[in-house]
C-alpha cells in the first residue's frame, strides 16, 4: 500500500499496451501509386469500401472495453515495398505516432496479417524491447506457393477477389509501359519475390523434386528471418487457418520446360505450370506448416480461409483473445464473394464517373474513380463521364468470377463539363465480352481507333528517340489516324469504311516494322518502342472488331475456302516462326510479343468456327504478326 497524504492508493493501473494492425499484401490504397508506378503523392489509406477485409476487425478492437479507442492503429504501407525496408517505415511510425505522448517504457502489440506479419516480425527482431505481443495471422514465414505464379509468370493464382482487384488494376493501367504481367510485378514491386516458397515445392515432368536450393529465383529474405524467430518466440503467438470448402492450399507444383516464346519474355525461368498439388493443411492461400511457428508461445488455429482469419467472427475472437482482450468480435461488414457476380469500374483520368445497372445508380463516394458493383446479374450498365479536365481518359471494366477475371479499357477523351455515357454488358455467366455494348456500326471501335492513334502521336513525340526515326512514325501515324478518320466518316457506307479499315491495318503493321527497325539500331529506345508497340497492337485490337461489324453490316461473306487458305497460310507462318525461334541468335525477346499477338489472333480465328468475318481478320493479322516476327529473327 502506498499513501498520498490521507489517501490509501493499493495500487495502481497500468495503461494498457497500444495496439498496431498491420495488413497484408495488397491490403492498402494509394490510386496515383498503382496507376503509375511511382511513390504515392499523398499517404497510403484503407482499401475503399466494399473491399476493405479489416473494417470488422478493428471495429471489434475499438469496440473492446479493455482497449481504449486512442490506443487501436492501423498502419497502411506501400506493399510494393520489400520487407527490410517497410519494418524501417514501421519503426519510424510507431516511435512518431503510436508512442508519441506515452510514457516511457511504453510497448507495442503488434497484429500483421499474411505480409504484414512478415513486416511486423522482422520490426520485432529488431526492436524487442518495444514489443509486448507479436500475433502474426496467416502469415508465410516460409513463403507461399501461389507467389511463384506472380513472380515467374506474372499469374495471379489463390488471391481473394479483395487483393485481386487491386493487382488487376494494376497490371491493367501498367501493361502499356512493360511487355508482360510478369516486367510489370518485377520493376513495380520486387516484395512479391520474398514470398516465394523456401522449401521444396517444384517437380520435373519426371515427378523428381527440384531443390529450391537449385532454382533461379529464390527468397532470400524469409530463410534468416525465419532462423531469427528463435530470439522473438516468447513473444510470439502463430495464428493459423484451415479451410473448410470443396477447395485447397496450393502445395506443389509440376513443372515442363517453357519454350522459346516464354523463354524470349523471361517468363518461367524454374520450370512453367503443368500440374497442382492442392492440401487441406491450409487457409487456401498459406499452408498450415509455413503460418505456425512450433516454438511460439501459443500456436491456435482456427477453421478459417486466409481471408476469414482476419474478417470472421472465429478469426477476430481469436486475434482478441491472443492480445488478452475480454471482447467480442463485431463484425461490421461483409466481404465482396466473387461466386455471386463482381463488377469493377475503375477511371484512369480527368473525369469523374457513375454507374447505372439495373435501376441503382453507384457513385464514386470516395473520388478514387473506383466503383465496385456486388450481386451482378445479367444486364446492361451505363457508366456515365463527367469531365474535370482536357485530356485522354481509360475507362477499365472488370468482372471477377471464380474461374478467370475478364478486363476490358474503354478510351477515349474528354473535356471539361462534358458528359459521356457508355454501355457495358455485364452477364457473370458469359462475362468473356466487355466491349461497349452500343456500337452496331462499328463507329465506336473506330472512335477508340482514333484515340489510340492521338495517344500514339503522344508517345512518339515524348520519346527520346532520334529525329528521323521519330518523324518516321510521327508522319506514319498521322496518315494511319487520317485513314481511321475517313472510315469513321464513312460508316454510313459500309463497303466505303471496309477498304479504310482494311487499309488502316495493313498500315499499322507496316508502322510496327519500322518501329522494330529503330530499336534494333538504336535510333529508339526499348522502352519507348514498346510503349509504341503496344498502342499499336491496342489499335489493330480495335480495328478487327470494327471490322467484323462493318463487314457483317456490308454483306462481305467468306468462303470456307477463302478461310481455310488464310489458316493454312498462317499456320505455315507460325510453324516458320517458331522453327526460326529454334536457331535464331538474336531479336527473340523483341520478335516474342508480335510472335504472341500472332499466336493470340490465330486462336482466336480458329475458334470461330464457321466462315465469318472475325475469322478472316484474324487470320490476316495473325499472318502479320508472325512475318514481323520472322523478320525481326532475321
Amino acid at each position: 500500500e502506498v499513501y498520498f497524504d490521507n489517501v490509501v492508493v493499493s495500487s495502481i493501473e497500468q495503461p494498457a499496451d497500444p495496439v498496431v494492425v498491420i495488413p497484408g499484401f495488397l491490403g492498402s490504397w494509394c490510386k496515383d501509386a498503382i496507376t503509375s508506378g511511382n511513390a504515392c503523392s499523398g499517404s497510403w489509406t484503407s482499401l475503399p469500401e466494399p473491399l476493405n477485409p479489416y473494417d470488422s476487425l478493428v471495429s471489434s478492437l475499438t469496440n473492446a472495453s479493455d482497449i481504449p479507442d486512442s490506443d487501436v492503429f492501423v498502419w497502411y504501407y506501400d506493399w510494393r515495398k520489400q520487407i527490410t525496408d517497410l519494418a524501417s517505415q514501421l519503426n519510424t511510425y510507431i516511435n512518431s505516432t503510436v508512442l508519441a505522448g506515452k510514457p516511457a517504457g511504453t510497448k507495442v502489440r503488434l497484429v500483421g496479417h499474411s505480409y504484414g506479419g512478415l513486416i511486423a516480425s522482422k520490426y520485432t527482431g529488431d526492436n524487442s524491447a518495444k514489443v509486448g505481443k507479436l500475433i502474426t495471422v496467416g502469415s508465410p514465414h516460409k513463403g507461399a506457393v501461389m507467389a511463384y505464379g506472380a513472380w515467374e509468370g506474372g499469374e495471379i493464382w489463390d488471391f481473394p477477389v479483395w487483393q485481386r482487384i487491386p493487382m488487376e488494376l494494376l497490371l491493367t493501367a501498367r501493361a502499356g509501359v512493360f511487355q508482360t504481367p510478369k516486367d510489370v510485378i518485377r520493376n513495380d514491386f520486387k516484395s512479391a519475390k520474398e514470398i516465394l516458397p523456401t522449401f521444396d515445392y517444384l517437380t520435373n515432368q519426371s515427378d523428381q523434386v527440384i531443390s529450391e536450393s537449385s532454382m533461379s529465383q529464390r527468397n532470400s529474405q524469409l530463410p534468416g528471418q525465419y532462423t531469427g524467430l528463435s530470439s522473438i518466440k516468447n513473444l510470439l503467438t502463430t495464428i493459423t487457418g484451415l479451410e473448410n470448402s470443396s477447395s485447397n492450399t496450393l502445395s506443389a507444383i509440376k513443372t515442363t520446360p517453357r519454350n522459346w516464346m516464354e523463354k524470349a519474355f523471361g517468363l518461367w525461368e524454374d520450370g512453367k505450370p503443368l500440374q497442382f498439388t492442392r492440401s487441406t493443411n491450409g487457409d487456401l492461400t498459406v499452408l498450415k506448416d509455413s503460418g505456425r511457428y512450433n516454438d511460439a508461445v501459443s500456436k491456435p488455429e482456427i477453421t478459417a480461409n486466409h481471408e476469414g482469419l482476419i474478417s470472421s467472427t472465429a478469426g477476430i475472437n481469436q486475434i482478441l483473445q491472443s492480445l488478452g482482450s475480454s471482447g467480442t468480435a463485431t463484425i461490421t461488414s461483409n466481404n465482396p464473394d466473387e461466386n455471386s457476380g463482381l463488377a469493377v469500374f475503375f477511371l484512369r483520368s480527368p473525369a469523374t464517373v457513375s454507374v447505372n445497372f439495373n435501376g441503382n445508380d453507384y457513385f464514386d463516394s470516395d473520388n478514387d474513380g473506383l466503383i465496385v458493383i456486388e450481386n451482378v446479374t445479367s444486364g446492361t450498365a451505363t457508366a456515365t463521364l463527367t469531365g474535370t479536365g482536357n485530356g485522354a481518359y481509360h475507362l477499365d471494366v472488370l468482372q471477377f468470377h471464380p474461374n478467370g477475371d475478364t478486363t476490358y479499357t474503354y478510351s477515349g477523351t474528354i473535356t471539361i463539363g462534358a458528359v459521356q455515357t457508355l454501355d457495358f454488358d455485364l452477364n457473370p455467366a458469359n462475362p468473356n465480352n466487355l466491349a461497349p455494348t452500343t456500337d452496331a456500326t462499328g463507329e465506336v471501335y473506330l472512335t477508340q481507333a482514333i484515340n489510340l492513334a492521338t495517344e500514339t502521336t503522344d508517345k512518339i513525340t515524348a520519346s527520346s528517340g532520334r529525329a528521323r526515326v521519330k518523324n518516321l512514325l510521327s508522319t506514319q501515324n498521322q496518315n494511319i489516324k487520317k485513314i481511321i478518320q475517313s472510315a469513321k466518316q464513312n460508316i454510313a457506307s459500309p463497303g466505303n469504311s471496309l477498304k479504310y479499315i482494311q487499309e488502316a491495318i495493313l498500315k499499322l503493321h507496316r508502322m510496327r516494322r519500322d518501329i522494330n527497325t529503330g530499336e534494333s539500331t538504336s535510333q529508339l529506345s526499348s522502352t519507348d518502342a514498346t510503349k509504341i508497340r503496344k498502342l499499336t497492337a491496342d489499335s489493330i485490337e480495335q480495328l478487327q472488331s470494327a471490322f467484323n461489324i462493318v463487314s457483317t453490316r456490308a454483306s462481305k461473306n467468306y468462303s470456307s475456302r477463302q478461310i481455310l487458305d488464310l489458316a493454312n497460310i498462317a499456320s505455315k507462318a507460325q510453324t516458320k516462326t517458331n522453327n526460326k525461334a529454334t536457331t535464331a541468335t538474336k531479336g527473340l525477346t523483341i520478335a516474342a510479343p508480335a510472335a504472341a499477338a500472332g499466336q493470340t489472333d490465330i486462336l482466336e480465328a480458329s475458334a470461330s468456327g464457321t466462315p465469318n468475318q472475325a475469322a478472316y481478320i484474324n487470320y490476316v493479322s495473325s499472318r502479320l504478326y508472325f512475318e514481323e516476327a520472322l523478320e525481326i529473327m532475321r
